[in-house]
């Protein structure tokens, strides 16, 4: 039964990934490029800097953002990569023979999606020391998580996942931090 229902999942998985992909393998050159610039905005340098931003600058509250989003994206990284590599999800350039490979990914596994996971850790994190930031972060999250999927590099419940694992490890953070 529970097989079952993972099959179905999946599925209905990979038809949300072609209906969103399909309108994009037609894009130009100038738009994929966009959206790789987006999709690197992830990669973890700008959760970074902001840390730094937010501790060297800010104060007390800038020292519990830094070690509330340290706490959630260290601890999404740690998460997703355990959870990444025991499910073994193939991405879908590879398993779905989808044409042309648009991004380079980081690792060969797509569940859950790392970006998801530590956009969405940094920006609750940021977001509860820094209100005004907490939209834009949360747009910015969402913005390089879709990019993931256009550029076929993750599938629409990798991010799920993803934000899942970010929600969680920050909900740590905070826990931890907010005083």
């Amino acid at each position: 039964m529970a097989s079952a229902l993972l099959n179905v999942v999946l599925e209905n998985d990979q038809k949300l990934f072609f209906r969103l992909t399909d309108p994009l393998a037609r894009m130009g050159g100038k738009r994929r490029f966009l959206l790789r610039c987006v999709s690197h905005l992830g990669d973890g340098h700008l959760w970074v800097l902001g840390g730094f931003w937010a501790l060297l600058t800010q104060g007390r509250a800038g020292l519990r953002a830094f070690e509330t989003g340290m706490t959630g994206c260290l601890g999404a990284l740690l998460l997703f990569k355990i959870v990444k590599n025991r499910v073994a999800r193939r991405r879908p350039d590879t398993s779905l023979h989808v044409g042309s490979r648009l991004l380079v990914p980081l690792d060969q596994y797509s569940f859950p999606s790392g970006h998801s996971a530590t956009s969405l850790a940094f920006a609750l994190s940021m977001g509860a020391f820094f209100p005004l930031a907490l939209v834009p972060l949360l747009c910015l999250s969402l913005l390089i998580s879709l990019s993931r999927v256009a550029l076929r590099v993750h599938y629409p419940l990798d991010l799920l996942a993803g934000w899942t694992l970010g929600a969680m490890t920050a909900g740590l953070g905070l826990s931890l931090f907010l005083r």
